[in-house]
């Protein structure tokens, strides 16, 4: 059978941007602690199955190939749902919540929120959309979305501020060149306090 070398970069791609990390509002650099200890725990799993899997290459059929590239699909969710449990997710979580793309997190926010992704992204556009829902504060809300390497470094790429009037606003913002890329979204009120800003929020990937 003819041997196919089509889905070869494919392979490496996926296999590149396999392994987990991760990233706060207004500074992305306080975030890259987090995603350096998610790439060192999640990585060296995802570097050794790239590597078992570099080495066969070039002795694959075009059917085997397409066996691979679904073992590294496995792979990734295999590491996401790893992610998954250390952030163990919910609204009442202190600390970072997990963002996997395409379910819709809830919140209130009485001051600040850190939203990591599980994983690097392996798309280059992603879409992060905060549905506002109302809320009994009266304060700013300052949002942040940043993405961060395997080398960690990081690069804000949205910052705005909405007020009072804006809280049942839905906002939509695009992740370019994302891929590889872990990404954050940090959400803060500027005065904190027991009153909310109520909000619905998603990572959307197209084609995944």
């Amino acid at each position: 059978m003819k041997k196919s070398r089509s889905c070869v970069p494919a392979i490496v791609t996926a296999l590149t941007l396999a392994a987990p990390a991760v990233a706060r509002a207004g500074d992305c650099k306080s975030d890259t602690q987090i995603a350096a200890e998610l790439w060192q725990k999640f990585g060296e799993e995802i570097k050794r199955f790239a590597a078992e899997v570099g080495a066969q290459l070039g002795n694959l059929s075009a059917e085997e190939i397409k066996k691979k590239l679904d073992d590294v699909e496995t792979a990734v969710r295999r590491a996401e749902a790893k992610a998954n449990e250390t952030f163990k997710n919910g609204k009442w979580k202190i600390g970072p919540r997990a963002l996997p793309a395409g379910e819709t997190l809830d919140g209130d926010l009485k001051a600040e929120r850190v939203f990591l992704t599980q994983g690097p992204s392996l798309v280059d556009n992603v879409k992060i959309v905060l549905d506002g829902e109302g809320g009994d504060a009266k304060s700013d809300v300052t949002v942040t979305i940043c993405t961060i390497d395997a080398s960690g470094k990081y690069e804000k790429v949205h910052d705005f501020t909405f007020g009072k009037a804006d809280y049942q606003r839905v906002f939509e913002r695009t992740v370019a060149a994302a891929a590889g890329k872990v990404v954050s979204v940090h959400l803060e009120r500027k005065t904190y306090g027991l009153n909310n800003y109520k909000y619905k929020l998603r990572m959307d990937r197209p084609g995944l």
